[in-house]
């Protein structure tokens, strides 16, 4: 989770109009920041985003299992994790009233209360030019997602960082030109690479 949101440079490169997936709104700090940069740049562009609306729980009661993503981390990158977590911690009930508040009065939002789980292939109600990523970033939910939607013309991943290696392990094997900006966000579309 970003803290510092910047979409400038990546909606100049989107077209005039467009649909926008958005994957793990949080409390749509990221959704709203969307849809004031279209708007700065007078772009027709519509916002779903999906969220499962669960809240999060202390990343230090979550207990590491053999296959789970915390089970694979060193001491040094799990004590990172956790530390970079710590302050998003909230009930459900807080998630969902800040989600509400926030996107208030943007008509070009709509969203959908879902847990996309490991295995379920995702179908949007409209098919994505874009694709924003700041769901699980672990590698089961990540490559469950990106195996149906990994055709997305434009992709953008936030947290491509060392505390969530899998989002890297997970652009990598789509096979598809990438570049990773100072902020951590993965973008993933071939014409960006070609100039």
């Amino acid at each position: 989770m970003t803290a510092h949101w910047d979409f400038d440079e990546f909606v100049e490169m989107l077209p005039q109009e467009g649909n926008l997936l958005e994957i793990g709104s949080f409390v749509g700090k990221s959704t709203v920041c969307w849809a004031k940069t279209f708007e700065k740049y007078q772009k027709n562009w519509s916002i779903h985003t999906v969220d499962a609306f669960a809240g999060i729980m202390s990343p230090a009661f979550y207990t590491p299992r053999k296959g789970g993503d915390l089970y694979d981390m060193t001491p040094s990158e799990k004590k990172g994790f956790l530390e970079l977590m710590e302050p998003f911690n909230m009930d459900s009930k807080k998630q969902m009233a800040m989600f509400l508040e926030n996107i208030e009065g943007w008509d070009n939002i709509t969203w959908e209360k879902r847990w996309l789980g490991h295995t379920k292939q995702y179908v949007p109600p409209v098919k994505p030019t874009a694709m924003f990523y700041d769901g699980d970033h672990g590698y089961r939910g990540m490559k469950a997602l990106f195996d149906s939607l990994g055709d997305t013309p434009y992709i953008f991943v936030d947290d491509c960082t060392p505390q969530f290696p899998q989002s890297i392990q997970v652009l990598e094997e789509l096979n598809r030109p990438y570049s990773i900006n100072e902020y951590g966000i993965g973008v993933i579309h071939e014409e960006f690479f070609t100039n």
